[in-house]
């Protein structure tokens, strides 16, 4: 196997884990939004007493499913993308494209982790809170958001190094999935 990626494929066999982790929190938040959203639906219709704080709850809640589910779905190659440019190219002009793209999302997502911590952490130090029913903190979700785009950002980076490699001409690296 390749020198240049021995290192980097063993730390993104650990990091896929890691990333595995973080899905099934986002699973976890989506069940229990799932659960909380029919008991207020139930509420409403049935005995005409809503769920308190339902649209703070989902809002905040989809903050967690959304971003700590991108690194998973990038590792597993489930995010979409333009297949009809791509395979039509030559397997070095693919892994060109892939790495191009590749950077292109680690520099958007480098951007959304700094902004979103500076963001996290004014509300952190502030101790913001949601207007409504329940008093529902702000810093969560946007530490959500820093944990999952700053995973995003690693995820893309172990990419690269993937599709160099693949450029080398190692044909053995393994894709996650």
């Amino acid at each position: 196997m390749n020198r240049f990626l021995r290192i980097p494929i063993a730390v993104g066999n650990r990091y896929f884990t890691l990333t595995r982790f973080s899905a099934y929190v986002a699973a976890f938040f989506l069940f229990i939004l799932m659960i909380y959203i029919c008991a207020d639906v139930a509420g409403r219709y049935l005995a005409n007493s809503p769920m308190p704080a339902s649209y703070e709850l989902a809002t905040t809640m989809m903050v967690f499913i959304v971003f700590l589910a991108f690194a998973y779905a990038q590792a597993r190659k489930m995010h979409i993308r333009l297949a009809f440019v791509r395979d039509q190219a030559s397997p070095r002009l693919q892994a060109i494209l892939d790495i191009l793209a590749y950077l292109i999302g680690f520099a958007l997502f480098a951007l959304i982790t700094w902004k979103a911590w500076e963001w996290a952490w004014e509300a952190w130090l502030s101790k913001d809170y949601m207007q409504g029913v329940l008093k529902i903190p702000y810093f969560p979700s946007r530490f959500a958001v820093v944990i999952g785009a700053l995973l995003f950002c690693f995820q893309f980076a172990l990419d690269v190094i993937r599709h160099i490699g693949q450029l080398w001409g190692s044909s053995r690296v393994r894709e996650e999935g």
